[in-house]
């Protein structure tokens, strides 16, 4: 199954608008969406590969 991972950069308010709605249609397509926020520092780099490789999982599940 394939999915969507979508990344953001913390506190970017314009993408933010668009964040939402694009999720939903997403969703409501039958994809998978996982959505994840970073700061693009390494202080964060454990926490995403395991969300990642969890949703990973899923679709392979």
């Amino acid at each position: 199954m394939d999915g969507v991972i979508d990344c953001s950069l913390k506190f970017c308010c314009l993408y933010d608008t668009e964040k939402y709605s694009v999720s939903r249609a997403l969703k409501e397509a039958g994809i998978p969406v996982l959505s994840l926020e970073t700061d693009y520092t390494d202080t964060d780099a454990e926490q995403l590969r395991t969300r990642i490789g969890a949703f990973v999982e899923m679709l392979n599940g």
